[in-house]
């Protein structure tokens, strides 16, 4: 008899916490110096999200991030360019290890004791090329979607978008390497750049 099977989070609720980023305190100065327009945002966010999922029929998709914060000429290809390239950042600096990968099929409904342990490495999931940051390999982005103000002459950005990848281990290293990142490479493509 196989142990270790849990109850299947068909809704993936185990990760309404992932990347969420609280804005300081009253009183907390100390803590990263968060604009006051960026912290309404984010708790907006959480707020209006913790709101959804009390509702049975939304659940949160394990392979889809929604990208808020984008530049206006941010389009889709540059968006594709950006994911895809933080995935492989994250992969090869092995921001998800075994223990969300355990956490991730354990909710699936996957049991402890069939899980190979060759799933347990993130290059099982992503490739072996992604996984050693090497050029070429499979796609870790299946689909992209900048949305755009129509009423603009330019069609411009409306600042968010959402990308769906490959795995689930690719967009938790997606996700883990350009939440609050304000490093050059990623910057280029959010709002209020220099």
């Amino acid at each position: 008899k196989a142990t270790g099977a849990t109850g299947k989070d068909k809704r993936n609720l185990y990760l309404a916490n992932e990347g969420l980023v609280l804005p300081p305190k009253e009183g907390d100065d100390e803590r990263v110096g968060m604009h006051p327009s960026d912290a309404n945002k984010r708790t907006t966010a959480a707020r209006e999200k913790k709101t959804k999922l009390k509702n049975p029929l939304f659940f949160i998709n394990d392979k889809r991030l929604s990208v808020r914060n984008l530049s206006y000429d941010v389009d889709d290809g540059g968006l594709r360019r950006l994911a895809e390239q933080a995935a492989r950042d994250g992969v090869q600096r092995q921001k998800v290890g075994g223990r969300d990968i355990r956490t991730h099929l354990l909710a699936q409904g996957r049991v402890l004791d069939a899980i190979r342990p060759e799933e347990m490495h993130a290059s099982y999931w992503v490739g072996k090329k992604a996984a050693e940051g090497q050029k070429g390999g499979a796609a870790l982005v299946t689909s992209v979607k900048v949305m755009r103000d129509n009423d603009h002459p330019k069609k411009v950005s409306r600042g968010f978008g959402f990308v769906e990848f490959s795995s689930h281990v690719a967009a938790l290293a997606a996700l883990r390497v350009l939440n609050n990142n304000p490093t050059t490479e990623y910057i280029q493509y959010a709002q209020g750049k220099g």
